[in-house]
């Protein structure tokens, strides 16, 4: 790209004058989550119609911030249940949208308490992200089998603290309590785990820490894919990367390779991707099953510590 540099719109949504700002420079991407616009349609359609919309989500968190910066006099911040119950009443319509990557557990306690009060609208589909939840789902049924669970993700992050509560919990059950362990790198891995290690990461994790987190776990017995849930949703490209990156292959500037793997404004899964681009670094290649392992995010390890 010649001229202006490129300004990304990013998956967590941006606040309307932000959008509006962005569109004055000469190249934009907007790469929001397709769920999270969804969610912003849902906020301007309920406002515009006269609700009360009740957003969950993290006071602070870039999601949240943007979503409620849709439609601000009309919609209320909101976390847990107690937040519920000290709202005042209502008047007309009562609409529940969420962060999506809000843990399942705690959405729906925060639904509960709003429906005990309002006469509460809440979209057909959820708003909840389908990796989020497939991984909370996941790792709840990994957790049966676990003594002890790491999680790859930053502190910040909402789908990590996510999947560390609900292990917490779970373990607890267990009589396991206090074995869950957020780590951002294997450099954090405490010493003194043992038995059955899940290993899992939020969504949008580095692949790399992940891996590096099972390699210095190097569990005697090997290493399991715990995959319960199929993923199979597909998001395309964001339409302006789609036609820039149609117009590199045509022009040869995107060589064969990896232009082969562009058909019909897809590509093709991750994994033939990465296969392609590792094979053109130098250095050593991330063997296709290490990827795959990690792809799956539910890794079951003995880790003798």
């Amino acid at each position: 790209m010649k001229g202006a540099a490129p300004v990304v719109l990013s998956a967590h949504g941006s606040a309307p004058d932000v959008v509006a700002a962005a569109g004055a420079t000469r190249h934009v991407v907007d790469a929001v989550c397709p769920l999270v616009r969804k969610v912003h349609h849902e906020i301007r359609t309920r406002a515009a119609a006269g609700a009360t919309v009740l957003y969950v989500g993290h006071p602070g968190h870039d999601e949240a911030v943007a979503a409620v910066a849709v439609a601000p006099a009309q919609t209320s911040l909101i976390t847990t249940a107690a937040d519920v119950d000290a709202l005042p009443d209502l008047p007309g319509p009562v609409a529940l949208l969420a962060q999506t990557t809000l843990g399942l557990d705690e959405l729906a306690a925060v639904e509960r308490a709003a429906r005990r009060r309002f006469d509460v609208w809440t979209p057909r589909r959820s708003d909840l992200c389908y990796a989020t939840t497939n991984r909370q789902r996941a790792l709840r049924a990994a957790c049966r089998h676990s003594d002890a669970v790491v999680v790859v993700g930053s502190a910040t992050s909402s789908n990590t603290r996510a999947l560390a509560e609900l292990a917490e919990a779970q373990l607890a059950q267990r009589g396991r309590a206090n074995r869950t362990f957020r780590v951002d790198g294997p450099d954090e891995l405490p010493h003194e785990l043992h038995g059955v290690v899940a290993v899992t990461a939020r969504a949008s994790a580095p692949e790399e820490a992940v891996l590096r987190v099972i390699a210095h776990l190097d569990p005697p017995n090997g290493v399991e894919r715990f995959a319960p849930l199929s993923e199979d949703a597909y998001f395309p490209l964001p339409p302006t990367l789609r036609a820039r990156l149609t117009a590199a292959i045509e022009s040869g500037e995107i060589d064969d390779g990896l232009g082969a793997l562009f058909h019909a404004d897809q590509w093709t899964p991750a994994n033939a991707l990465l296969s392609c681009i590792e094979a053109r670094r130098k250095g050593p290649r991330v063997s296709r099953s290490a990827a795959v392992v990690m792809r799956a995010c539910w890794v079951v390890a003995e880790a003798p510590y």
